[in-house]
């Protein structure tokens, strides 16, 4: 997807969301999900950086309708000052390479643990059981990722 070279107006046909819409229906807050497939071959931390920069470029490119945010608070503050308060989020944990940190600091809020495909932490329902595909570790390694990440 490329950045708008006028203002990002066009109807659903077109695109999935247009600004004008989002304001007329009083939206105040939306969640970026900032989605790659899972069902290529990795490294993924590269292509999800890029998903990642091209949605808070496409954020910062309308300054007066959109603002980043990271917290209930900051989505409160957008609302007041009128702005859409966007929020990133992952869809599919194999995006992450077992790392949040960085993903974090980045603005990322929330992770959908899969998508389509199995990671080694979570199971997918778009796939067969791993138990009939791959043996894998105990269920605990789902827990690492997380914690790394709240341990910040």
């Amino acid at each position: 997807m490329a950045l708008c070279a006028t203002p990002c107006v066009l109807r659903a046909a077109q695109r999935h969301t247009d600004l004008a819409r989002l304001r007329a229906g009083g939206v105040g807050g939306q969640f970026w999900s900032v989605y790659i497939p899972g069902e290529g071959s990795a490294p993924f931390a590269r292509m999800q950086l890029e998903q990642i920069d091209l949605a808070r470029r496409v954020i910062e490119r309308y300054p007066e309708a959109l603002q980043l945010a990271g917290t209930a608070a900051q989505m409160r503050a957008a609302f007041r000052r009128h702005r859409i308060g966007s929020m990133l989020g992952i869809e599919g944990g194999h995006a992450i390479e077992n790392s949040l940190r960085a993903y974090y600091a980045l603005g990322v809020r929330y992770l959908k643990l899969t998508h389509n495909t199995h990671t080694d932490w979570a199971d997918s329902a778009a796939q067969l059981p791993p138990r009939l595909v791959r043996s894998r570790p105990a269920q605990a390694r789902g827990r690492e990722p997380a914690a790394r990440a709240g341990s910040r």
